[in-house]
């Protein structure tokens, strides 16, 4: 991730990148000099006014020459070092320095005191808990400080006066309610909502793990149900290991299933011949006993399908799905037309299921889930109480989950319950002790359960050849990398970069891709904005 120049006025006086201190702005000129003007910055200062203020006897010079100044400048820019850029010559003894790209207290405390929102006025307090430039006494400080302490009090009064939001958190585990506040819907989303609306025949909900795949399920459930259809709901992951051992046993629980979900009878010994094949039975009972019997649709929802895939009797599971599809193409005012699959998946189904004829997989509507983007994790911050003050708070976040939207939630959930601050969770967030340690860690015995595949991750850290076909497919369900195509595989985030690099090998790692793309920092300050720092 890109270094950002940290500036903090409140508080103590503080400038960091990366979470270390600047060398050399030790010395009181340098980060009196530079304080000065980020209080004016964007204002051309004149080397007469700064040596008014710091080196009076060169300000009373008629030479009109400045040599303390000009040479506490030309150090100041050393210090910056790639960042000095930011102090610029506007003209023949002026300069201007300017915070575009710099993370800065002060400035996100001006904008946000200027918003009309009260959240933003919360937010705004949050940064000026302490006096600016504290225990300064110099005739700017002083007024610099009462200035913004005037601004502070105003801010007070106007949030005393308006009534506060309560917001109440919900766990970070599993899926997310349908009525959550904390639920952004993606492009997925319209996309299933229309397939049901249209009752298409077979909906296909595609994306890694911890993606939100169940909560869309369980949102386009609901719509269905609002629309009068009728709901079954299967989750395969959780189905008791002895449901698969053979073809009967699992398509007999999935008839006595939709006879439960469905509040309907189930008698084996009318519904359920011994002398038929179990996937017949399935599909005689499903049409004469729930299509056939009343003419509301039926919506079926399959989440986690995954596990079927490397079951013996893959081939008739999803055969059968693919059959029923067939079936109303070829008879589209029969009890079929009644039917929609709902299949939540993560697995590239072709690795299993080699007859293109046999795949439910590559017919129906696609809704394909991916990470959030930054406008999507700014409308979640903002659902938080915006726990993160500024924009660059925001890029950070996005530049260590890369819009993950469990671990979005999780750093949010955080931020809000005061349990962190943004820089706790870029410094500990990759240590097995940090505050992602049992969901990484779950990554990594995964992993390491395939030497084979921890090998091949390993490779791909060190920028080696690209990965076995095979393996990129089983990580990228996983939700451990992305990328179109081998060639594109990378880390899905800032955050598993750090951890599998610092667990399976960090001595010749390659830098992360997604690293160098992002305009976020890890760095290490005091609170970057965040109202919902711990204290």
């Amino acid at each position: 991730m890109t270094e950002t120049l940290v500036i903090r006025l409140f508080g103590g006086f503080s400038v960091t990148r990366n979470g270390e201190r600047i060398p050399g702005l030790h010395l009181r000129e340098g980060e009196r000099l530079l304080a000065y003007l980020t209080l004016h910055h964007s204002t051309p200062i004149t080397y007469r006014t700064l040596a008014g203020l710091f080196w009076p006897s060169e300000a009373r010079s008629e030479s009109g020459e400045f040599p303390s100044t000009r040479q506490a400048i030309y150090a100041l820019r050393q210090h910056l070092g790639d960042d000095a850029g930011i102090l610029a010559s506007v003209g023949k003894g002026v300069v201007q320095l300017n915070l575009d790209g710099v993370d800065c207290d002060l400035l996100a405390f001006d904008t946000l005191a200027a918003s009309t929102e009260p959240q933003d006025w919360q937010r705004a307090l949050a940064l000026a808990e302490a006096p600016l430039l504290e225990g300064w006494s110099e005739a700017w400080v002083v007024e610099a400080r009462q200035r913004r302490a005037r601004i502070a009090q105003r801010l007070r009064e106007r949030t005393a006066a308006t009534p506060a939001e309560t917001i109440t958190l919900e766990p970070t585990g599993g899926a997310v309610l349908p009525g959550s506040r904390f639920y952004i819907e993606r492009p997925a989303d319209h996309t299933f909502a229309e397939a049901i609306t249209r009752r298409d025949s077979i909906v296909l909900i595609k994306g890694p793990r911890q993606i939100g795949k169940t909560s869309l399920l369980a949102r386009g459930l609901e719509q269905a149900r609002q629309q009068g259809t009728r709901v079954v709901l299967t989750d395969v992951q959780a189905l008791p290991e002895a449901c698969l051992a053979t073809p009967d046993v699992f398509f007999r629980f999935l008839a006595r299933t939709l006879a439960l979900e469905l509040e309907l009878p189930f008698h084996p010994a009318d519904d359920w011949p011994d002398d038929l094949p179990p996937q017949t039975n399935l599909e005689m009972f499903l049409q004469s006993r729930i299509l056939a019997a009343e003419p509301s649709p039926v919506i079926w929802a399959l989440d986690e399908t995954d596990r079927l895939l490397s079951s013996p009797f893959a081939s008739d599971i999803f055969g059968l799905f693919r059959s029923w599809h067939n079936r109303r193409a070829l008879k589209p005012t029969s009890a079929w037309s009644r039917l929609t699959l709902a299949i939540g998946y993560a697995t590239e189904a072709h690795l299993f299921i080699l007859d293109a004829n046999q795949s439910p997989f590559n017919v129906g509507t696609r809704a394909t889930l991916s990470d959030f983007t930054r406008g999507q994790l700014s409308e979640l911050n903002q659902r938080y109480g915006s726990p993160l003050a500024t924009p660059r708070a925001l890029e950070r976040l996005h530049a260590l989950t890369a819009g993950h939207p469990y671990l979005a939630r999780c750093c949010f959930d955080a931020l809000t319950r005061r349990v962190a601050t943004l820089e706790h969770l870029e410094s500990e967030g990759s240590r097995d002790e940090g505050p992602f340690g049992d969901h990484l860690r779950r990554l990594l015995s995964g992993v390491q359960a395939s030497p084979e595949l921890a090998e091949s991750l390993q490779k791909l850290l060190r920028g080696k050849p690209p990965l076995p076909l095979e393996h990129f497919y089983r990580l990228r369900s996983a939700g451990i990398i992305v990328g179109e195509s081998v060639e594109a595989a990378t880390l899905r985030c800032a955050l598993y970069h750090d951890y599998f690099s610092r667990h399976l090998g960090s001595e010749t790692l390659s830098p992360s891709p997604m690293r160098e793309r992002e305009s976020g920092v890890t760095t290490r300050s005091r609170d970057d904005g965040s109202s919902g720092g711990a204290r």
